[in-house]
């Protein structure tokens, strides 16, 4: 293991638009003991090609390419090849960037705290880079991180502060804590999720530095901005039956957090299921046969447990109630109205 080195693991497909601006963001950094893995899942645009490219130019970046596996199999690949040469490593979509004093400032808070993960806040932006992403924070050595010992409380309390809590991307992470954890590969869309509170599962600390360091680019052509609906319909589903059945039946949460664990899971199946596939389809037979398949899943879950419809607001109950006797009109109309 190469001491007080990071490894930035990329994913990629059909990235060619944003992919350069992602990887000048890396060879920026003011930190510069890191090597890259980026890893081309069967692109068919230029993204190999510039991939090559800038593996040519920086040593620190190696390229590697196969044939189409989905976002999961891609992670988990990443993962493999990065073994534990790294003490630790950090998660960077293709179409992302990070500040120029990402990688030190997080890098600084993991030694002095000693954290299993120290994680940054996220900027969501589109084009042009925002003003935080040109601020210079001098005095890294000063800049404070909250440091979290009871990771049972910050589950009970992660929902004040969501952006720092369902995405990898903005972590540092230690390699010995949790380079062994792994994506589900049952999983194509919110993959994050699983992954996210399997780590908060593991992790013995956690510090959280509350600057703006990692941009989420809103990009329309991604997985989730061209979203496929009845896709995201039949994995999330999944993924909502897969988060009971690990989670809670297998009892792997601790005792105070499974209440909230449940409204949450109630509020995301309903969002996910059904009010997307009502609100994203944009074709009307397909958006009904949609309906009627995400009834029945509703359905199957409130008789199941995995959804309990006293967990969702009244709005929300209504709809769910309007659902599952399959009143079409009345379930669209409330999901527009809402």
């Amino acid at each position: 293991m190469r001491e007080d080195s990071i490894t930035v693991l990329i994913p990629a497909y059909n990235v060619a638009t944003y992919i350069g601006a992602c990887l000048d963001s890396l060879i920026n950094q003011t930190h510069t003991r890191w090597q890259c893995l980026c890893l081309d899942d069967g692109s068919q645009d230029a993204t190999a090609a510039l991939l090559a490219g800038y593996a040519q130019k920086d040593p620190r970046i190696r390229f590697f390419s196969q044939a189409n596996q989905g976002v999961t199999r891609t992670l988990n690949a990443l993962l493999d090849a990065m073994a534990e040469e790294s003490e630790y490593f950090f998660f960077l979509d293709a179409d992302d960037y990070i500040h120029p004093q990402a990688l030190e400032i997080l890098h600084a808070q993991i030694v002095k705290t000693r954290a299993d993960v120290v994680e940054c806040a996220i900027v969501r932006c589109r084009a042009e880079p925002p003003a935080s992403f040109h601020a210079r924070y001098a005095d890294v050595a000063g800049c404070a991180g909250e440091m979290i010992l009871d990771m049972d409380r910050y589950l009970l309390r992660r929902t004040a502060a969501p952006r720092f809590w369902i995405n990898k991307c903005n972590k540092l992470y230690r390699t010995q804590r949790l380079g062994a954890l792994r994506f589900s590969e049952e999983l194509a869309f919110e993959e994050d999720y699983f992954y996210a509170l399997q780590s908060c599962l593991i992790l013995k600390s956690k510090c959280i530095v509350p600057l703006p360091l990692y941009f989420y680019r809103v990009n329309p052509t991604s997985q989730t901005g061209s979203l496929d609906v009845a896709k995201y319909q039949r994995i999330t589903a999944n993924r909502v039956r897969l988060s009971y059945e690990y989670f809670v039946q297998g009892q792997r949460l601790p005792a105070g957090y499974r209440a909230e664990f449940m409204q949450d899971l109630a509020r995301d199946a309903f969002r996910m299921i059904l009010r997307k596939s009502l609100r994203k389809c944009a074709d009307a037979k397909l958006r009904v046969a949609l309906f009627f398949r995400a009834s029945e899943i509703l359905r199957d879950y409130v008789r199941d447990g995995i959804v309990v419809p006293s967990d969702l607001g009244a709005l929300a109950r209504l709809t769910l109630w309007a659902a599952r006797r399959k009143y079409y009109l009345v379930c669209r109309l409330l999901v527009i109205v809402a």
